[in-house]
């Protein structure tokens, strides 16, 4: 909503980083405490804001109905909200306070109905607002329940069971709802006021405490036992990982045009945070996804998803692309949308190529030149005849003329949405479809990502499907061009000597003709290897100094990163190994 638009004030200025946020009110011993119950569904929508719209904060609101009474001083509703918000923060004549010491934070905790006590946060500021309502918060017009009012909080902690959910569901659905109500004794929350023997404190509304017994309980006996260090890097962690807003800007490169000096510029950033790839490639793999579909095949662990993301980010920006991982039970409703039952009723739910339609029309309408990138990765893994046929007729191939949303598909997303019984994206569809019509779609960019050992599986995948992307193929490495800059970067924890000896036995085993047709020594496989080892240095678990020790520890954990579970091939590769160390003994006599 606000962004990086708004500034803290001083003396807030101290506490824009999480941790030191989180420093400050360990000490704090007097807190306001209120408690913020609601629908699955809409604390679900709260938290994708905090993820997609805002990093970091969420919003929750109240109905003039449930909060009837009005804070005398400003007039606003839900007066013990507002109070209390006000009351830690001004002073008797209004004035802000100017002393960190003195403030009174306002903490909210957030409540899921049927599933108990989820995570809290820090109110930072409420909003009266009759104009607008967060788009995924059901009003009731009959009842006449408006979200009126509405307040922003700065996220500190979300029990890790929900922010897996948050994780594993782009949209909400049932399953969400189901596995917080099977998930409620694993909450942490729950479990510590269990043990308390308060686990009936449950809220019936939107509620702020006065009784000091309960605001005891909550901040001193659970809320600060959750403001570890731990704690809070696993949320800095969740939020830098798994967050659209990560630290690139929006971007629109291609305002100036397609040229040579765009392409080299993209290059410049991508080999920048991408060690070791083959520049031809790379080059090669730029061109083709700006000018149409892609597929990038190759080994896994070779960095391809990492390598579409970062064409994604450079060309469009934070908001301009969506990664799915593709798995078994895809059918065509996850893909293009289609019939599902929800709180007992059909409904006509979208996929992900509806969304990243809606995506790329809102590039178009907000002046972008540059695409929205839909990356699918493992596409290997789906059933492509099952989920991926509609697919075929609109991406006729990889050039963006021969591209067409097919009538029957409009038509059909029509008619769910006349009939009031389809979701906000279908909506959205059919009213950028009447604007844009197939413009929208010409601004999406499909880079599929395929893990095969070679060009020679794709068979396994159909032509069909292979027809309609341009085809770029990462090779596994014959040398260690890949991985030089990350081995010398162990230094000192690993002397000299011994990292050209890592140096050398990675060499060995990848030249290997033989080896390498049974299994690809991968970029991340080695990569995985080196941070292990350089763990076990850091602990005193590892002698950096002993040769065939330290090969022999990079070789065990080389083999387990590799995703190989063959004992045959594991076994040729401890063989390497001592071939190599002989060889290399020889060569030192």
């Amino acid at each position: 909503m606000y962004g990086d638009w708004l500034t803290y004030r001083e003396p807030f200025s101290k506490l824009t980083n999480l941790k030191d946020l989180l420093e400050w009110l360990r000490d704090r011993k007097e807190v306001n405490i209120c408690t913020f119950p609601g629908r699955a569904e809409h604390w679900f929508w709260s938290f994708k804001y905090s993820m997609r719209g805002e990093k970091g904060y969420t919003l929750w609101g109240a109905s003039l109905q449930s909060s009837s009474s009005v804070d005398e001083s400003t007039g606003l509703p839900f007066r013990a909200l507002v109070s209390k918000y006000r009351e830690g923060l001004l002073l008797a004549d209004n004035k802000a306070i100017r002393n960190l010491n003195d403030i009174k934070p306002l903490i909210g905790l957030f409540y899921i109905n049927n599933a108990g006590y989820v995570g809290f946060g820090l109110i930072t500021d409420i909003n009266f607002d009759v104009y607008r309502n967060f788009k995924y918060w059901r009003e009731e017009e009959k009842e006449n329940r408006y979200w009126l009012i509405r307040w922003r909080i700065r996220i500190l902690w979300i029990d890790e069971e929900v922010r897996k959910l948050l994780i594993k569901y782009e949209d909400y659905n049932d399953s969400v709802e189901n596995e917080l109500k099977n998930a409620g004794d694993k909450l942490i929350i729950n479990k510590l006021l269990k043990e308390l023997g308060r686990e009936k404190l449950i809220p019936r509304g939107n509620i702020c405490y006065d009784d000091k017994d309960i605001i005891d309980i909550f901040w001193n006996k659970i809320i600060k036992g959750l403001l570890t260090d731990n704690e809070t890097n696993s949320m800095i962690k969740f939020y830098e990982e798994f967050t659209v807003l990560r630290q690139f800007p929006q971007s629109n490169k291609l305002s100036r045009g397609f040229n040579k000096e765009l392409i080299n510029e993209l290059l410049s950033e991508i080999k920048g945070k991408l060690h070791g790839i083959d520049e031809a490639l790379l080059r090669r793999f730029i061109v083709s996804a700006l000018l149409g579909n892609v597929m990038l095949v190759g080994p896994p662990g070779m960095g391809k998803t990492t390598l579409a993301e970062l064409l994604a980010r450079s060309v469009s920006g934070d908001g301009g692309y969506m990664i799915k991982t593709a798995n078994s039970l895809w059918f065509r409703r996850d893909v293009i949308g289609g019939e599902t039952i929800e709180s007992g009723s059909v409904k006509w739910v979208s996929g992900f190529l509806i969304k990243a339609y809606n995506k790329a029309a809102e590039r178009l309408a907000n002046g972008y030149d540059s695409p929205f990138f839909l990356i699918i990765d493992e596409l290997n893994r789906a059933d492509v005849d099952k989920a991926f046929g509609e697919f075929f007729t609109i991406f006729r191939s990889p050039n963006p003329e021969n591209w067409e949303l097919i009538s029957e598909l409009v038509d059909e997303v029509g008619k769910w949405v006349n009939s009031d019984r389809a979701d906000e994206e279908a909506s959205r569809f059919m009213q950028n479809y009447s604007k844009y019509k197939d413009e929208a779609l010409g601004k999406l960019r499909v880079i599929a990502i395929i893990n095969a050992v070679d060009l020679r599986n794709l068979f396994l995948i159909g032509n069909a499907l292979v027809r309609r992307f341009q085809v770029i193929e990462v090779k596994c490495p014959s040398n260690t061009t890949d991985v030089e800059d990350e081995v010398k970067a162990l230094r000192p924890s690993i002397p000299d000597n011994m990292l050209n000896s890592i140096i050398k036995y990675i060499n060995y085993l990848r030249s290997d003709r033989k080896l390498r047709e049974r299994v690809c020594i991968s970029t991340g496989a080695v990569l995985n290897a080196l941070h292990i080892i350089n763990g076990m240095i850091q602990v005193g678990e590892l002698d950096s100094n002993n040769e065939s020790t330290l090969l022999t520890e990079f070789n065990e954990a080389l083999k387990s990163s590799l995703g190989v579970i063959s004992t045959r091939i594991l076994s040729e590769i401890d063989e390497r190994l001592g071939s190599f160390l002989r060889q290399n003994k020889g060569d030192q006599q």
